[in-house]
This record gives C-alpha cells, structure tokens and sequence, in this order.
C-alpha cells in the first residue's frame, strides 16, 4: 500500500524532482523504528535520468511537520536496502543534532557491510554535481528545511576522517577521483 504523503510533503518532492536529474516520478517507503508516537519516516526513492547502463536512484526523506532536515543520497545500490539505512539517519536526527561533517558508523547494515560501506559522512547536498541546484537550506511555505548529502564510507575513509578528520578526509577523496554516488560499481559517474 502507497503511504499517503502530506501536501508539504508532495512540495518537497515537486522541489527536489524539478531540481535533480530524476525521472518524473518517484515510489514512497514508509518506516517506523521506535513503537510511539512518531510519524513515520516517509522516504521517496525516483530513478535519475541518465544514460548509465546501471540503474541510479535517488532518494530523500519527506519531512514530516516536526523534522527539520532533508537527507538524499543517489545511489547504484539496491534503493530499498540504502533506503533503510537513510531511514535510519532520520530516525536519529529526531532525536539527536546533525550537520555537515558528522559521520555515523553503519551497525546493523548487512548489505552496505556486503558492499564495503562502514559510516555515513554529512555533506552540502552540492557535492553531488547532479544536486547542485538544490541548496543547503529549502524554505517551503515558510518552513527551512536543512539540507544534507549522505555519502557511504568505506573503513579507510572512515578511519581517515576519525584519526585525520574531514578536511584530510575531503582531500584523500578528491586526490583519489572518489565517486560520491557509486559504492557498487567501480566506474565514475559523470
């Protein structure tokens, strides 16, 4: 059954599906982890639009009244298995501050663990050349959401940012030609 989103929720997605390379639809997944009250966390996943001979998705949670921040990350992993762990962010950021720079250690995770991935690193959602037209901050119907692109980290990346922190971990990637999206594939994705 489709999760009925909210008419904020439907112009977020409006904003993020004009701003991105993403086909002109997307499917919504609902989760919920903790048994109160919450809302559950509705994520939208849409495939990009490119000519990549692998599928690339794009996915970002739909806030609900009481978030504050908007987490998307593009893909070529399995959308529902990364959407998981998206969710999972959200989940936390309910609770706990979030901002550019922080890393969290991917537990529970078998499939990103299958694929290498240890951590999430927060970035400005431009570091990803397909989202630079979405800003670090959205206002929708005079509420500012915040923005953050969720890059997966193997274990050397993710012990360069916590012994060298992320400047040096922001240089390793560039000097390596480091892919933000691809973390299944090899290739580069331009």
């Amino acid at each position: 059954m489709r999760p009925k989103i909210s008419a904020q929720q439907a112009k977020i997605l409006a904003y993020f599906l004009e701003r991105g390379p993403f086909k002109p639809s997307a499917r919504f997944v609902d989760y919920k982890f903790e048994p109160d009250s919450r809302e559950p966390i509705c994520l939208a996943i849409a495939q990009l639009d490119t000519k990549e001979e692998q599928d690339i998705y794009g996915m970002f949670n739909l806030p609900s009244d009481s978030d504050e921040q908007i987490l998307v990350t593009i893909t070529d992993g399995d959308p529902d298995k990364v959407a998981n762990s998206i969710a999972r962010l959200v989940d936390y950021s309910r609770s706990h501050a979030i901002a550019f720079g922080h890393t969290f250690q991917l537990e529970e995770e078998p499939y990103l663990q299958e694929c290498g991935r240890v951590a999430t690193l927060l970035l400005r959602v431009d570091a990803a050349k397909s989202l630079s037209r979405v800003p670090e901050t959205i206002t929708i119907d005079g509420k500012r959401y915040q923005t953050h692109l969720v890059v997966f980290l193997d274990s050397s990346e993710y012990q360069i940012k916590r012994s060298q922190g992320l400047v040096s971990l922001l240089d390793d990637m560039e000097s390596k030609g480091r892919d933000l999206v691809r973390f299944v594939a090899n290739e580069r994705l331009q």
